[in-house]
């Protein structure tokens, strides 16, 4: 699936706040005719997009059977045929902010969020005022001096605690991450394109790189400040946390079963 993170307070379901495993779980509902759980790929907080997200949920042999025989009335026998139809029902529940592309069986040891071996995020920033693209890039008023932010980022590849770039009171049992691409693209017009690559991120983990990043071609740190920042493992003396709307998750890669 994909979602527009401009309507949610992120992918989690939250008691009171729309969510997209919220919005997802409901329609997921009203086509099976009852509730089901959905396991997503992970967090993303409120605003955040994703390009390519899983999630997967257990079912009943007997309510897939019967959802089955009710498609089949207007997809045919061909399973191929009945999700394809139940993708399309789903779609026309979830409203315009979340696009269902595929709906497919996995093996039971397949985990939406533990059986993924790599995440891909994307964020967007542009230095030169465009109003067509402010939804979804962070406008950075200030002068960048792009070649230390490149040398910085260079210096936040490998395996190591990221705890300066977690969020406070985070809940995540373990630090440890293993980041294997932070780099800078110039799209062009002013535009760019931060990706970081990883096995996992604790939260705000990308937000709050980003915004270290940017510090550093404002002059505020200097590359040699990032080592520093990282063996001290304190959220307080890394850069500030940059706004989520600019926040894509690209990719979630699975093992070949």
């Amino acid at each position: 699936m994909a979602y527009n993170g401009r309507s949610f307070c992120g992918w989690q379901v939250q008691p009171g706040v729309p969510s997209v495993q919220g919005a997802v779980e409901q329609a997921l509902a009203v086509l099976f005719k009852t509730p089901l759980r959905l396991t997503g790929a992970g967090r993303t907080d409120t605003g955040v997009h994703a390009v390519s997200y899983y999630a997967h949920f257990d079912i009943e042999d007997d309510v897939w059977a019967a959802a089955v025989a009710r498609s089949e009335k207007t997809a045919g026998a061909d399973l191929t045929n009945v999700y394809a139809h139940w993708v399309y029902q789903l779609n026309a529940l979830v409203g315009n902010d979340i696009a269902l592309y595929r709906l497919f069986e996995t093996d039971m040891d397949c985990h939406a969020r533990f059986s993924a071996v790599e995440r891909t995020y994307h964020y967007y920033i542009h230095v030169t005022k465009n109003p067509f693209i402010a939804e979804g890039s962070y406008f950075v008023r200030q002068p960048l001096d792009m070649e230390a932010m490149r040398a910085a980022a260079a210096l936040l590849v490998g395996r190591r605690d990221f705890s300066a770039f977690e969020k406070l009171h985070g809940a995540d049992s373990s630090h440890i991450c293993d980041l294997r691409r932070a780099e800078i693209r110039d799209l062009g017009d002013g535009r760019y394109c931060f990706v970081f690559s990883a096995d996992r991120f604790l939260r705000n983990m990308v937000r709050a790189m980003v915004g270290t990043l940017l510090a550093v071609g404002q002059g505020r740190f200097a590359v040699a400040d990032v080592p520093a920042i990282l063996d001290g493992r304190d959220r307080c003396q890394a850069g500030e946390s940059v706004p989520g709307h600019a926040l894509f998750l690209q990719e979630v890669r699975y093992p070949a079963w």
